[in-house]
């Protein structure tokens, strides 16, 4: 596996913003449980950005452990259920979720 490199830092932090965004106006009720692995994925980032941290190796290590946790199978992201009544509007939040999912994806498992 390659590790992050500093110019990675950026745009994974972007994705992970569009994508705790998106959760956030799709969902009723509570947020869902996996969203607070998100929301500590974009804060590291955030702070390693803040302090220019050189761990790449450590922040990567905790970047895909973190993003392991918000994929469980029951309670994370391959549960999570985007509240929209309208099939044909339900269909393009669906792949814009995708999109942003695949889009932290491609930095995390190179």
């Amino acid at each position: 596996m390659n590790s992050l490199k500093r110019e990675d830092l950026e745009p994974l932090r972007k994705h992970l913003k569009d994508l705790s965004e998106f959760i956030c106006s799709s969902y009723i009720g509570e947020v869902p449980y996996f969203f607070r692995f998100i929301e500590n994925m974009y804060n590291n980032l955030e702070i390693c950005v803040l302090v220019q941290y050189e761990g790449w190796e450590r922040i990567e290590s905790l970047l895909i452990r973190d993003w392991s946790a918000a994929n469980q199978t029951l309670i994370g992201i391959p549960d999570f259920d985007i509240a929209q009544d309208d099939p044909e509007v339900k269909e393009v939040l669906v792949c814009r979720f995708i999109e942003l999912i695949s889009g932290v994806e491609n930095y995390l498992k190179r």
